[in-house]
């Protein structure tokens, strides 16, 4: 007879305020899609820079309720090359790079 034994592993993801997803499609030559999901309440910015530190843009400033969001920036009036994406809510800041072709 033979005996097998099952060891049952639970890994708990902890849970975040924050979560920014990386945007999509990217690379990109017109509109790219900007999402995250909040655990409560917060105020968010969401800036586009150059590669040179320069704003390029601020896609939005205020304040989102809790769940999953999507902003499209629409980079029609945007030079080709490489950008970042910078958001920040309460405390948290998240960067993710971009690339527009054209």
């Amino acid at each position: 007879m033979l005996l097998c034994e099952t060891n049952i592993y639970t890994y708990h993801k902890p849970v975040q305020d924050f979560v920014l997803h990386q945007n999509y499609p990217n690379p990109f030559n017109s509109q790219i899609n900007i999402s995250f999901e909040l655990k409560k309440q917060d105020e968010i910015t969401i800036t586009i820079f150059n590669l040179n530190g320069q704003m390029v843009t601020e896609i939005f400033k205020g304040m989102k309720e809790p769940g999953y969001h999507v902003f499209i920036w629409d980079a029609n009036n945007v030079s080709a090359g490489m950008y970042i994406i910078k958001m920040g809510a309460g405390s948290f800041v998240g960067v993710k790079k971009c690339l527009i072709l054209k």
